[in-house]
């Protein structure tokens, strides 16, 4: 196996409520897969281990032997909830958050994030990209030490993934980086209406093998 990166462990988080996309995200087709099984694909591709964080949602993990099903802790709420049952159960130092939701999102992509990782200091928390608007949350690498700092800020009245980035040491990794490999960005597109979906099958459509 190649060691010139830090080894990994995938969290795929799919327990949203899914609500403007008429609830079970995960579940839409996209392609001859599911939203979630993009994912899968993507984690068991570029990880050591792939944990799924699905919150109390029913699924199947038929064909996915590589893949273990966390349950999220009791208390908290939101994708916090889910990445803390992930970190307490990764079994690697560098954990990578993948969410159920985003199919046009490449391994040269993330990749890109793990280059960085291997590079860290030990002072950095976590590689995420990022520009004027703020840290993009997903794809993202967090260091398994922070999860202090994502059970401190489930406690906030603010437990976003934006509020605990605020308060971690992290690396960041313009977008401009990221045009140089891919100009539209696409890898970043996440779908949460079924327009969304349309045209993220549209975007895939447009991919030359």
């Amino acid at each position: 196996m190649n060691r010139t990166r830090p080894a990994l462990t995938a969290l795929v988080l799919a327990g949203g409520a899914a609500r403007r996309m008429g609830g079970a995200k995960a579940d839409h087709p996209f392609g001859a897969r599911t939203l979630l099984e993009c994912s899968l694909a993507l984690a068991t591709t570029v990880a050591d281990e792939t944990l799924l964080l699905a919150g109390e949602r029913e699924v199947s993990l038929a064909g996915w032997e590589r893949v273990r099903r966390i349950p999220d802790l009791p208390e908290g709420s939101g994708p916090l909830r889910g990445l803390a049952a992930g970190m307490s159960a990764a079994a690697h130092e560098w954990c990578l958050l993948l969410a159920c939701d985003m199919p046009l999102l490449t391994s040269r992509t993330v990749r890109l994030l793990i280059a960085h990782a291997a590079t860290a200091v030990p002072a950095e928390d976590g590689v995420l990209f990022a520009s004027a608007r703020g840290w993009e949350p997903f794809p993202a690498l967090l260091r398994r030490r922070t999860l202090s700092a994502v059970l401190r800020t489930m406690l906030l009245p603010d437990h976003s993934l934006q509020a605990l980035a605020a308060g971690l040491a992290l690396r960041r990794v313009e977008l401009s980086e990221l045009r140089g490999i891919e100009p539209d960005l696409r890898s970043l597109s996440n779908v949460n209406t079924p327009l969304d979906l349309r045209s993220a099958l549209q975007l895939a459509a447009e991919i030359v093998p």
